[in-house]
């Protein structure tokens, strides 16, 4: 049974270390259709090479709008 007093292990964004969520929902719109989908792939699949260039991506983007 679960504890509906436990808190979750991501409780609020401010307490990680992940980028801001605005920036994350503008650059995945600025992806293409084929773009999109080779990134859903890569996480359904755990792709590691394909998941570490969209990351860095992400943090090129992230580093130019900050």
């Amino acid at each position: 049974m679960l504890d509906p007093n436990r808190q979750s292990e991501t409780s609020s964004p401010a307490a990680s270390s992940s980028p801001d969520l605005g920036a994350l929902v503008k650059w995945l719109r600025g992806l293409s259709a084929a773009e999109f989908e080779e990134l859903s792939e890569a996480i359904a699949n755990h792709d590691a090479e394909r998941l570490a260039r969209f990351d860095t991506r992400l943090k090129t983007y992230l580093d130019r709008s900050a």
